[in-house]
């Protein structure tokens, strides 16, 4: 090490004194507070010089440092060691750094070994009084950089920081990342003022932000606010998957049913933030038709738009930009090279050397349109499953793992009422035949197959086609013709009733109440919502027979 700092006699007197300390206190390395010990020793022994003049100036802080992590030097006579030691890194790194210097050296080993408090930088002593929930009245925490970081956006959103425009605007940026730090830190509560006790302990980290920067207060409390920041960054980053991983979920068990959604999954590991898994047992799709292609590009696109419904559109991540490139590349395949886009025609431009001209540029106007034409649709789809959506992103954000299937069977009927578009409509009177069940079963409907339990309706309507209803909602919708005859088979009258109906622009799912199956729909059929837990789907032909819109 080319320094003349260990070249002085006073350096090697004080390196012999901190061996020798390091000895009596069965150290096997040497550290920053054993060697200021030794520069204070050496200090005192000398008889005169510049450099133990400069350590006896600042006796009182090495002293005070000594004192604070209990160390305290014998008055009684040392013998300097020659023995060959080690050297701890963090006292490798102030030689390096400040080996020509003393007085500098000295400065870097009385930061690496001095307590640290929020009081110590005049930024951060600022938000001590908003420590108050965090801090309780029990034993001292440990304060880390979340309770900080929240802390001080606390502090900055009461107008403290106001006199600071660079971090009004490091506040103002990072403003939803430090709302949800308060959420986790605070309960999202603001906390009361209170002064924060003098001998609160600070995190490594958060002290270590404090400390280590020599380029001015506001850098290091900076630094100290990045140290929550990331936890901030990583809480919205789980929020934005959850509901990134929610939106693949829903919009695939509503276009393609027959491959059930297993589990989704928000984890950070192995190269995702999240995930959404299929039953590999099930059917796979070759994507021979146009229709399968467009349901590939909207189950691709589902997780963009679930973010931007929540958030914005301004949030874009590799999940984001990886599901674009695989619906545009299957887009691309459907249009220029398997004939599948009616307007672009039976079309294979892969015969061609060059990859440029009129052809190209039609394909390419087209794949633009289908790519805005499944973003729409998908749209409308998330929008119309929205209060579900909300349900499965809310428990993958509290668990980071969710049974899919499961979980939506669990679901409670919300209902109709806060979806857009939704209108009022009463069914008109109808006699209809019924049977009652004997035992528990399972009946298949045109638009799926329907669990029901012993003692439940069998409602065969004018179509022929039949459908379950359970007792308890029966009885709330029909009397029979004959009034002695309740509850045996015959011939019943739908009561009118005023009901919350929905039409669907697009394919649509709906869970029927405590599992008992999933109903699809498509375009030009109704949702009809009973009121009392229970939906239905009917086509759109049926429902202009036996409904009237209320005005």
């Amino acid at each position: 090490m080319a320094s003349k700092l260990i070249e002085t006699a006073f350096f090697k007197a004080a390196l012999g004194y901190a061996k020798a300390i390091a000895r009596m206190r069965g150290e096997q390395v040497l550290t920053p507070l054993t060697m200021l010990g030794g520069l204070l020793k050496a200090s005192i022994e000398a008889d005169d010089g510049d450099d133990a003049q400069g350590v006896a100036n600042n006796s009182d802080s090495i002293k005070a440092a000594l004192h604070a992590h209990g160390f305290e030097l014998s008055e009684g006579d040392i013998e300097p060691l020659d023995d060959k030691i080690q050297l701890a890194d963090d006292l490798k790194n102030s030689l390096n750094s400040n080996g020509k210097d003393l007085a500098k050296f000295l400065d870097a080993l009385l930061n690496s070994v001095s307590p640290v408090s929020l009081n110590g930088n005049p930024l951060a002593s600022i938000i001590s009084p908003y420590l108050t929930d965090y801090l309780g009245e029990g034993d001292e925490p440990t304060i880390g950089g979340d309770a900080f970081s929240a802390a001080a956006f606390c502090a900055f959103e009461k107008g403290e920081f106001k006199d600071y425009a660079g971090l009004s605007s490091f506040f103002s940026a990072n403003r939803l990342y430090l709302l949800a730090l308060i959420d986790k830190v605070f309960g999202g509560r603001r906390s009361a003022k209170r002064e924060a006790p003098e001998n609160s302990k600070l995190s490594s980290d958060l002290e270590a932000a404090l400390r280590d920067r020599d380029d001015g207060h506001s850098a290091r409390f900076v630094s100290a606010l990045d140290v929550g920041l990331t936890t901030g960054v990583n809480i919205i980053a789980d929020r934005i998957t959850a509901y990134h991983e929610a939106g693949h979920a829903i919009v695939s068990s509503v276009l393609r049913p027959e491959i059930p959604v297993n589990r989704v999954l928000v984890k950070r590991e192995k190269g995702y933030l999240g995930v959404t898994m299929y039953d590999g047992t099930a059917p796979q799709r070759n994507l021979y038709r146009r229709e399968d292609y467009l349901v590939e590009l909207c189950v691709c696109l589902a997780g963009q738009a679930a973010q931007g419904i929540k958030f914005g559109p301004d949030f874009m991540d590799e999940g984001v930009s990886s599901d674009i490139e695989r619906a545009t590349k299957r887009a691309w395949n459907s249009i220029a090279y398997y004939g599948l886009d009616p307007e672009f025609g039976p079309v294979d431009l892969s015969i061609f050397k060059q990859s440029s001209g009129w052809l190209f540029d039609e394909a390419q106007k087209r794949l633009q349109a289908v790519m805005k034409e499944a973003a729409s649709r998908t749209d409308n789809i998330l929008k119309e499953n929205w209060i579900k959506l909300e349900a499965i992103a809310a428990a993958l954000i509290e668990t980071g793992d969710v049974d899919f299937e499961q979980f939506v069977a669990g679901l409670k009927i919300s209902g109709l009422e806060q979806v857009p578009g939704v209108l009022r409509a009463e069914n008109v009177p109808v006699t209809r035949a019924v049977a009652f069940t004997s035992q528990p079963g399972s009946h298949q409907t045109p638009e799926g197959a329907v669990r029901y339990e012993a003692g439940d309706a069998i409602v065969t309507g004018e179509d022929g086609d039949s459908w379950p209803i359970s007792r308890a909602i029966f009885e709330q919708f029909y009397q029979p013709e004959n009034a002695e005859s309740f509850g045996g088979d015959g011939l019943y009258v739908k009561i009118p009733k005023q009901v919350l109906v929905l039409p669907l622009g697009e394919r649509s799912r709906v869970d029927m109440s405590g599992g008992r199956g999933v109903l699809l729909g498509n375009s030009g059929d109704w949702i009809v919502d009973y009121g009392c837990g229970d939906m239905a789907i009917v086509s759109g032909g049926v429902f202009e027979r036996l409904y009237r819109i209320c005005d």
